[in-house]
Protein backbone atom coordinates (compact mmCIF):
# COMPACT_ATOMS: atom_id res chain seq x y z
CA UNK A 1 0.00 0.00 0.00
CA UNK A 2 2.64 2.39 0.92
CA UNK A 3 4.61 1.39 -2.49
CA UNK A 4 1.44 3.35 -4.04
CA UNK A 5 0.72 6.39 -1.71
CA UNK A 6 4.90 7.08 -2.85
CA UNK A 7 4.33 6.85 -6.54
CA UNK A 8 1.15 8.63 -6.10
CA UNK A 9 2.53 11.49 -4.54
CA UNK A 10 5.80 11.30 -6.82
CA UNK A 11 3.70 11.69 -9.71
CA UNK A 12 1.68 14.48 -8.28
CA UNK A 13 4.11 16.87 -6.66
CA UNK A 14 5.05 16.98 -10.27
CA UNK A 15 1.51 18.49 -11.17
CA UNK A 16 1.34 22.60 -11.41
CA UNK A 17 0.03 23.93 -8.36
CA UNK A 18 -3.25 25.59 -10.99
CA UNK A 19 -4.07 22.56 -12.53
CA UNK A 20 -5.59 21.30 -8.98
CA UNK A 21 -8.54 24.47 -9.26
CA UNK A 22 -9.59 22.55 -12.44
CA UNK A 23 -10.30 19.53 -11.09
CA UNK A 24 -13.80 18.28 -10.48
CA UNK A 25 -14.61 16.76 -6.79
CA UNK A 26 -16.12 13.83 -8.34
CA UNK A 27 -17.08 11.18 -5.05
CA UNK A 28 -17.55 8.95 -7.53
CA UNK A 29 -16.11 5.56 -8.44
CA UNK A 30 -14.01 7.17 -11.34
CA UNK A 31 -10.60 8.41 -9.89
CA UNK A 32 -10.81 11.73 -10.82
CA UNK A 33 -7.52 13.99 -11.04
CA UNK A 34 -6.03 17.28 -11.85
CA UNK A 35 -5.21 17.53 -16.24
CA UNK A 36 -2.14 15.93 -16.82
CA UNK A 37 -1.86 13.76 -13.22
CA UNK A 38 -1.51 9.74 -14.12
CA UNK A 39 -3.02 8.16 -11.25
CA UNK A 40 -1.49 4.72 -10.25
CA UNK A 41 -3.94 1.79 -10.07
CA UNK A 42 -4.45 0.83 -7.03
CA UNK A 43 -7.75 -0.96 -5.18
CA UNK A 44 -8.15 1.58 -2.20
CA UNK A 45 -12.10 2.37 -2.03
CA UNK A 46 -12.18 5.93 -0.94
CA UNK A 47 -8.76 7.97 -1.61
CA UNK A 48 -7.43 12.10 -1.64
CA UNK A 49 -5.25 13.80 -2.63
CA UNK A 50 -4.81 17.22 -0.95
CA UNK A 51 -2.59 20.51 -1.34
CA UNK A 52 -1.57 20.97 2.23
CA UNK A 53 -0.92 24.92 1.51
CA UNK A 54 -4.58 25.93 -0.63
CA UNK A 55 -7.07 22.55 0.54
CA UNK A 56 -6.93 22.17 -3.39
CA UNK A 57 -7.79 18.69 -4.41
CA UNK A 58 -5.45 17.17 -6.72
CA UNK A 59 -6.96 13.95 -7.09
CA UNK A 60 -9.59 11.17 -5.88
CA UNK A 61 -11.72 8.94 -5.49
CA UNK A 62 -15.25 8.41 -3.42
CA UNK A 63 -13.58 11.26 -1.35
CA UNK A 64 -16.94 12.10 0.35
CA UNK A 65 -17.67 8.52 0.79
CA UNK A 66 -18.48 7.53 4.95
CA UNK A 67 -16.09 5.17 6.10
CA UNK A 68 -14.42 3.50 9.02
CA UNK A 69 -10.83 4.88 9.88
CA UNK A 70 -9.48 2.60 12.05
CA UNK A 71 -6.55 4.05 13.65
CA UNK A 72 -6.07 6.87 11.35
CA UNK A 73 -8.15 8.27 14.03
CA UNK A 74 -5.60 8.69 16.50
CA UNK A 75 -4.04 11.95 14.62
CA UNK A 76 -7.84 13.55 15.17
CA UNK A 77 -7.21 12.21 18.63
CA UNK A 78 -3.42 13.62 18.99
CA UNK A 79 -4.79 17.35 17.42
CA UNK A 80 -7.93 17.71 20.33
CA UNK A 81 -5.43 16.63 23.19
CA UNK A 82 -2.06 18.47 21.76
CA UNK A 83 -3.55 21.96 22.90
CA UNK A 84 -5.87 20.50 26.14
CA UNK A 85 -3.05 18.76 28.22
CA UNK A 86 0.24 19.75 29.18
CA UNK A 87 2.90 17.61 28.45
CA UNK A 88 4.80 16.99 31.00
CA UNK A 89 1.72 16.34 33.27
CA UNK A 90 1.37 12.72 34.26
CA UNK A 91 -1.52 10.11 34.74
CA UNK A 92 -1.53 6.67 36.45
CA UNK A 93 -2.49 3.32 34.06
CA UNK A 94 -5.71 2.03 34.31
CA UNK A 95 -6.29 -1.59 34.45
CA UNK A 96 -9.37 -0.64 32.10
CA UNK A 97 -6.10 0.94 30.00
CA UNK A 98 -4.53 -1.66 29.72
CA UNK A 99 -6.88 -4.13 28.43
CA UNK A 100 -7.95 -2.59 25.82
CA UNK A 101 -7.92 -4.59 22.95
CA UNK A 102 -5.84 -4.59 19.69
CA UNK A 103 -2.41 -3.02 19.36
CA UNK A 104 -0.78 -2.19 22.32
CA UNK A 105 2.35 0.19 23.51
CA UNK A 106 2.74 -1.37 27.18
CA UNK A 107 0.67 0.78 28.96
CA UNK A 108 0.30 -0.84 32.75
CA UNK A 109 -2.20 0.05 35.52
CA UNK A 110 -0.65 1.61 38.39
CA UNK A 111 2.38 3.13 36.16
CA UNK A 112 3.00 6.61 35.60
CA UNK A 113 3.20 8.55 32.13
CA UNK A 114 3.66 11.43 31.05
CA UNK A 115 1.22 12.74 28.11
CA UNK A 116 4.44 13.03 25.79
CA UNK A 117 5.35 9.28 26.59
CA UNK A 118 1.83 8.21 26.18
CA UNK A 119 1.70 10.01 22.64
CA UNK A 120 4.65 8.71 21.25
CA UNK A 121 3.43 5.47 21.95
CA UNK A 122 -0.11 6.32 20.69
CA UNK A 123 1.35 7.55 17.32
CA UNK A 124 4.78 5.47 16.60
CA UNK A 125 3.26 2.07 17.78
CA UNK A 126 -0.43 2.87 17.57
CA UNK A 127 -0.76 1.98 21.14
CA UNK A 128 -5.08 1.69 21.71
CA UNK A 129 -3.98 1.22 25.15
CA UNK A 130 -2.32 5.18 24.96
CA UNK A 131 -4.94 6.55 23.37
CA UNK A 132 -7.50 5.34 25.86
CA UNK A 133 -4.65 6.67 28.90
CA UNK A 134 -4.57 10.15 26.99
CA UNK A 135 -8.41 10.12 26.49
CA UNK A 136 -8.80 9.38 30.60
CA UNK A 137 -6.32 11.92 31.45
CA UNK A 138 -8.72 14.55 29.91
CA UNK A 139 -11.68 13.14 30.80
CA UNK A 140 -12.99 9.80 28.29
CA UNK A 141 -16.26 11.53 27.51
CA UNK A 142 -15.09 15.01 27.36
CA UNK A 143 -12.45 13.90 25.34
CA UNK A 144 -14.92 12.43 22.57
CA UNK A 145 -17.29 15.14 22.60
CA UNK A 146 -14.07 17.67 22.45
CA UNK A 147 -12.82 15.27 19.31
CA UNK A 148 -16.00 15.37 17.59
CA UNK A 149 -16.08 19.37 18.03
CA UNK A 150 -12.46 20.15 16.84
CA UNK A 151 -13.79 17.72 13.56
CA UNK A 152 -16.21 20.08 13.34
CA UNK A 153 -13.96 23.05 13.72
CA UNK A 154 -11.47 22.15 11.43
CA UNK A 155 -14.08 21.67 8.61
CA UNK A 156 -14.36 17.47 8.86
CA UNK A 157 -17.88 17.84 9.24
CA UNK A 158 -18.53 14.29 8.14
CA UNK A 159 -16.28 12.96 10.69
CA UNK A 160 -17.80 10.86 13.86
CA UNK A 161 -15.93 9.73 16.94
CA UNK A 162 -16.73 7.54 19.40
CA UNK A 163 -13.29 6.01 20.50
CA UNK A 164 -10.15 7.60 20.79
CA UNK A 165 -8.40 4.82 19.07
CA UNK A 166 -10.34 3.98 15.91
CA UNK A 167 -11.49 0.88 17.54
CA UNK A 168 -14.44 -0.41 15.06
CA UNK A 169 -17.59 1.04 16.89
CA UNK A 170 -21.17 1.33 15.71
CA UNK A 171 -21.00 4.98 13.29
CA UNK A 172 -18.09 5.47 14.07
CA UNK A 173 -16.78 7.04 10.80
CA UNK A 174 -15.13 9.71 8.46
CA UNK A 175 -14.25 10.55 4.59
CA UNK A 176 -10.77 10.73 2.40
CA UNK A 177 -11.58 14.88 2.38
CA UNK A 178 -12.55 15.08 6.46
CA UNK A 179 -9.28 12.78 6.77
CA UNK A 180 -6.53 14.62 5.22
CA UNK A 181 -8.32 18.17 6.72
CA UNK A 182 -7.65 16.68 9.73
CA UNK A 183 -3.92 15.62 8.76
CA UNK A 184 -3.53 18.63 7.42
CA UNK A 185 -4.17 21.04 10.55
CA UNK A 186 -2.80 18.93 12.69
CA UNK A 187 0.81 18.67 11.26
CA UNK A 188 0.85 22.61 11.36
CA UNK A 189 1.84 21.22 15.10
CA UNK A 190 5.46 20.80 14.75
CA UNK A 191 5.19 18.51 17.74
CA UNK A 192 2.82 16.09 16.17
CA UNK A 193 5.48 16.10 12.90
CA UNK A 194 8.02 15.75 15.36
CA UNK A 195 6.60 12.54 16.83
CA UNK A 196 5.25 11.32 13.78
CA UNK A 197 9.17 11.26 12.45
CA UNK A 198 10.42 10.20 15.89
CA UNK A 199 11.88 6.43 14.85
CA UNK A 200 12.46 5.45 18.35
CA UNK A 201 11.77 6.61 21.73
CA UNK A 202 11.91 4.97 25.37
CA UNK A 203 9.21 4.36 27.18
CA UNK A 204 8.22 3.53 30.33
CA UNK A 205 9.13 -0.07 31.53
CA UNK A 206 7.56 -1.65 34.45
CA UNK A 207 8.50 0.32 37.72
CA UNK A 208 10.77 -1.69 40.05
CA UNK A 209 9.74 -3.99 42.90
CA UNK A 210 12.58 -1.99 45.03
CA UNK A 211 12.14 1.62 45.15
CA UNK A 212 15.56 2.03 45.66
CA UNK A 213 15.73 0.71 42.41
CA UNK A 214 15.75 3.33 38.95
CA UNK A 215 12.65 3.02 36.83
CA UNK A 216 13.90 1.57 33.23
CA UNK A 217 12.50 2.11 29.68
CA UNK A 218 12.17 0.01 26.66
CA UNK A 219 12.45 1.47 23.32
CA UNK A 220 9.70 1.82 20.55
CA UNK A 221 9.89 2.36 16.90
CA UNK A 222 8.30 3.90 14.51
CA UNK A 223 6.38 1.34 12.05
CA UNK A 224 5.92 3.55 9.31
CA UNK A 225 7.07 2.10 6.25
CA UNK A 226 8.06 5.02 4.29
CA UNK A 227 9.35 6.78 7.64
CA UNK A 228 11.72 4.01 7.78
CA UNK A 229 12.64 3.56 4.36
CA UNK A 230 13.83 7.36 3.93
CA UNK A 231 11.16 8.48 1.82
CA UNK A 232 12.06 11.92 0.70
CA UNK A 233 10.36 15.23 2.13
CA UNK A 234 7.96 12.82 4.36
CA UNK A 235 5.51 14.70 7.35
CA UNK A 236 5.24 11.55 9.37
CA UNK A 237 1.99 9.48 8.59
CA UNK A 238 -0.25 7.30 10.86
CA UNK A 239 -1.65 3.85 9.71
CA UNK A 240 -4.84 1.91 10.53
CA UNK A 241 -6.35 -1.55 10.71
CA UNK A 242 -9.80 -3.41 11.32
CA UNK A 243 -12.34 -5.56 10.33
CA UNK A 244 -14.69 -3.35 9.32
CA UNK A 245 -12.25 -0.70 8.08
CA UNK A 246 -9.70 -2.53 6.23
CA UNK A 247 -6.41 -1.04 6.17
CA UNK A 248 -6.25 2.65 6.18
CA UNK A 249 -3.72 5.80 6.03
CA UNK A 250 -3.34 8.97 6.36
CA UNK A 251 0.42 11.11 5.31
CA UNK A 252 1.93 13.79 3.88
CA UNK A 253 5.14 14.75 2.10
CA UNK A 254 7.48 17.84 1.23
CA UNK A 255 9.04 18.66 -1.81
CA UNK A 256 10.28 21.69 -3.51
CA UNK A 257 8.39 24.01 -1.00
CA UNK A 258 5.45 22.12 -1.69
CA UNK A 259 3.31 19.86 0.75
CA UNK A 260 0.75 17.67 -0.01
CA UNK A 261 -1.33 15.02 1.74
CA UNK A 262 -2.48 11.55 1.20
CA UNK A 263 -5.74 9.93 2.76
CA UNK A 264 -6.73 6.33 1.87
CA UNK A 265 -10.14 4.06 3.31
CA UNK A 266 -10.58 0.47 2.65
Amino acid sequence: MRTLIAAAVAVLLAATPAAAEDLPIAPSPTPSAAPGVEIPDFATKAWIVVDAGSGAILAGQNIDEQRPMASTLKTLTALTLLPRLQNDSVHEGTARETLTEGMHVGVLAGSKYTVTQLLHGMLMRSGNDAAVALADAYGYQRTLDAMNAEAQRVGATHTVAKSPNGLDQPGQVTTATDLAQIYRVAIQDPRLTQILTTREFEFPAQPPTDPTQSATTFTIYNHDTLLNENYPGFLGGKSGFTSQAGRTYVAGAERNGRRLVVALLG
